[in-house]
């Protein structure tokens, strides 16, 4: 019976493939950060083709329950039904979608890098 050998890994490799892949991850993670805090009200349109007049969700502010908000990237309006904290000890709400249907979401944070570059 045959076996076959398994080819000696290549640290030097592994470890560049690592350092490529940590570097991706803080890119993707902060592109993302930086798109979520942007305001989008260009984008802020109803089913029906109509400019949303909820406001737009945005991390930084504070909700209250009975609120309607107009989330950018499910480009729908939805109903706060709750708020509360995270595990972690951020504000966060959760949102009734008529689509997608209720979501969780982070209130009342500022990312670091933005209160780095108000401080300035």
């Amino acid at each position: 019976m045959a076996t076959k050998k398994k080819k000696d890994a290549d640290p030097a490799g592994d470890a560049e493939a690592r350092v490529t892949e940590k570097k991706s991850a803080k890119k993707s993670a902060k592109k993302s950060a930086k798109m979520t805090s942007k305001v989008v009200e260009a984008d802020s349109k109803s089913d029906d083709g109509g400019a949303s007049s909820a406001p737009v969700y945005q991390q930084a502010q504070s909700y209250k329950v009975g609120d309607i908000i107009f989330h950018p990237v499910w480009k729908e309006e939805g109903k706060v039904l709750e708020t509360g904290t995270t595990l972690d000890g951020h504000a966060k709400i959760v949102v009734d979608f008529p689509e997608v249907g209720k979501k969780s979401l982070v209130t009342e944070y500022v990312p670091p890098s933005d209160l780095e570059s108000a401080e300035s």
